[in-house]
This record gives structure tokens, C-alpha cells and sequence, in this order.
């Protein structure tokens, strides 16, 4: 542990690694959820094999990697106080809950709109929907289908479940501040063994939420700079994590294919070492001077939340037209490049014509 905090340094105030990493990391996002049935992959090798490296080990880590520079960006750049939390909490009442509320309502219609084309069926089918349904849409739909609260529930727009959580991370963070002041580490500790060993959560506390918002707040409160942290801790141990990182992929590729029944604790240790790694070949690039165009990184919201809508169409319907394993390959592979094709210029022409709308479906996202 004195290893890791006696790099403590003064914040320069540079985020360049997190400005680079935003819009690449919606790019996974989209891989995950672009990912065909288990049905379907064991018939289509190709298609197994770019789902486990895009969708499995490097899709994985970009929702804990936003979680963790959520968490130091909401410490960031203020002293705290509890009027600080107070305006904070004004703030992100526009940039999350409104936008979270409006795209899983969106969703539902969406899904509604889809179920009555008869594209896509389901147990429950929305125009069945009770009171009860349309509130566990904004919280934890699983229990719509009798799921337990205790099992992974997404929301009706499955990437907002990120939104979902982050908005009960800010809640807490009075509480995450007086408990990792001091360099206090061990708290982050004890919640990263329970995400790593798999144990159970609940919609808006899950572990993985935890563990990696208060590792970022843990070195935003304790004043570590973000770019020097990458550099001199991880730049430091980055021959260790590597192999450890390829190892911890080896069992997890060997598990899900075995469907072994400790596969989603090695899947865990994946993205433990490799958000890490992520991170420190971010800063790299970043280091040579390259950037994401603006007209990206302004978009990064939008493609988040808005590409499910893309990949349930392009995706129902890659499966109902062909069963060519080399076809549906390249299709998984050009999802993220076609929704952004569609995606971006859309979020640019109401960026541009109607800012105030975008300002609201994006929570006033400009880059």
C-alpha cells in the first residue's frame, strides 16, 4: 500500500486521457451490445471469435472505465463541501436523470413500436404492460419476467442501466468522501472483492458501480493527478498487469466455452487488469499528440445512448436474412461504423438547429 501512495502529486489540471478515451469507449459499448445469442455462435465460428475478443474482454471494459472516471471527475477541480455537493447535485439532475428518464421512455415506445411490427417478441409484450411493468422499464425490467431484484436487471433502454447506477453513485458521495479521505483505501478494497468474487447486487448499488466510481473518487479526493497516476503507477507496473491481463483472458476464453461455472469471476479479473492497460495505452496515444475530432466527442452521449436502437433492427435482422457465418462477421464487425454514421451527423444537425433540444436528450453534453 505505501508504494502505491507515496506517488502522491499536485493536479496539473491535464485530462487529455480522459478526453481521448470517451468516444472509444461508447464504441465498445456498442460491440456488447451487438453480440448474437449463444444459439447462434456455436454454429459460426468467426463470428464466436469476434464476439469473445470485442463484445467479451474488450467491450467489458468500457463501462467500468467510464465508471472510474465518473467517479474522479465528480471530485475533481472543487474543495468539498456540502454546498458544492448541493449545486453538483443540481447539475446532474439535468445531466442524468432527465436524459435517463427520456431514453428508456424512448425505449419503451421503441420496443412497443417493433412488438406490434411483430420484429421482435417477448414474454410480456408491452401493450400488456401494468403500472408496475412501465416503473421496474426505468429501474430493473428483468422483474417484469419475474426475474429476482438480486440478479443483473437492466433498464428498457439497456446502456442507461450505466446512468441508473452512476445516479445513486452521486447520491452517495457525501458518504464515499468521509470514507476515503485520508489516503483510506480499504473500503475500495473490500468492494472490489465482492464484485471480483461475483456476489450478488442490486440494481443502482451493483459492485462493479462501487468498485470503480470510488477508485476514481478514492484518487480525486486524495488530490492524485489523473495523468502522472497513469504514468508513474500504472507506467510502473505495467509488465506485471500485462501478462496477468493475457493469462486472466486465456481462462476466461477457456471457461465461457466450457461454460464453467466460475466464468464471470475470471471475466471480472479481465477487466481488473485491463482497464489499467486501457488507460495507460490511452495516455500513449494521447502523449503523441492525437485526439477525437469534436465532431465525435460531442457525439458521445448520443451514440451511447441512442445505438440500441440501430443494432436491435440491423441485428434482427442480420439473423432473419442470412445464416453465413463470414456474412454476420462483417455485419458484428461495421456495427459501431454504421451507427455512427447515422448516429453523429444526426446529433450535428440538432446540435446545430434545435441546441436546446440537444441540450436536453444529451444533458447538456457539448464535447
Amino acid at each position: 500500500m505505501d508504494r502505491i501512495v507515496k506517488y502522491k502529486i499536485e493536479n496539473t489540471g491535464r485530462l487529455n486521457t480522459i478526453e481521448l478515451l470517451r468516444f472509444p469507449l461508447a464504441i465498445l459499448v456498442i460491440w456488447i451490445h451487438s453480440q448474437f445469442g449463444n444459439d447462434i455462435l456455436v454454429s459460426h465460428p468467426v463470428l464466436m471469435t469476434e464476439s469473445i475478443v470485442f463484445g467479451k474482454l474488450l467491450g467489458r471494459l468500457a463501462v467500468p472505465t467510464f465508471f472510474f472516471i465518473s467517479g474522479y471527475l465528480f471530485f475533481y477541480g472543487n474543495e468539498w463541501s456540502m454546498e458544492v455537493y448541493r449545486e453538483k447535485i443540481k447539475k446532474r439532475f439535468r445531466t442524468l436523470f432527465i436524459p435517463y428518464i427520456i431514453w428508456n421512455g424512448l425505449a419503451i415506445l421503441f420496443l412497443f413500436l417493433i412488438q406490434r411490427l411483430h420484429l421482435v417478441s417477448a414474454d410480456k409484450m408491452v401493450a400488456d404492460y401494468a403500472l408496475t411493468d412501465y416503473l421496474y422499464s426505468f429501474w430493473a425490467s428483468g422483474l417484469i419476467n419475474g426475474a429476482s431484484l438480486w440478479e443483473i436487471n437492466y433498464t428498457a433502454n439497456v446502456s442507461m442501466w450505466f446512468i441508473r447506477d452512476l445516479i445513486c453513485m452521486v447520491m452517495l458521495t457525501p458518504f464515499f468522501y468521509y470514507l476515503l479521505t485520508n489516503r483510506r483505501i480499504l473500503p475500495v478494497i473490500l468492494i472490489g472483492l465482492l464484485w471480483v468474487l461475483n456476489i450478488p447486487s442490486l440494481p443502482g448499488l451493483m459492485w462493479v458501480s462501487l468498485f470503480w466510481f470510488m477508485f476514481g473518487s478514492w484518487l480525486s479526493i486524495n488530490k492524485f493527478d489523473f495523468e502522472e497516476f497513469i504514468e508513474k503507477i500504472i507506467g510502473n507496473i505495467f509488465y506485471y498487469i500485462l501478462p496477468l491481463y493475457l493469462i486472466s483472458c486465456a481462462i476466461a476464453i477457456h471457461a465461457y466455452l466450457s461454460n464453467l461455472g466460475y466464468m464471470l469471476i475470471v471475466f471480472n479479473f479481465t477487466i481488473l487488469f485491463g482497464c489499467p492497460l486501457l488507460l495507460y495505452f490511452a495516455k500513449c496515444i494521447s502523449d503523441k499528440g492525437y485526439s477525437i475530432s469534436s465532431s465525435f466527442s460531442k457525439s458521445t452521449f448520443m451514440v451511447y445512448a441512442s445505438h440500441i436502437f440501430i443494432v436491435t433492427i440491423m441485428m434482427g435482422g442480420a439473423k432473419r436474412y442470412t445464416n453465413s457465418d463470414m456474412i454476420l462477421s462483417v455485419i458484428y464487425l461495421l456495427v459501431p461504423a454504421i451507427c455512427c454514421l447515422i448516429i453523429v451527423p444526426i446529433n450535428l444537425v440538432i446540435d446545430k438547429w434545435c441546441p436546446r433540444l440537444n441540450s436536453v436528450i444529451c444533458g447538456g453534453r457539448t464535447a
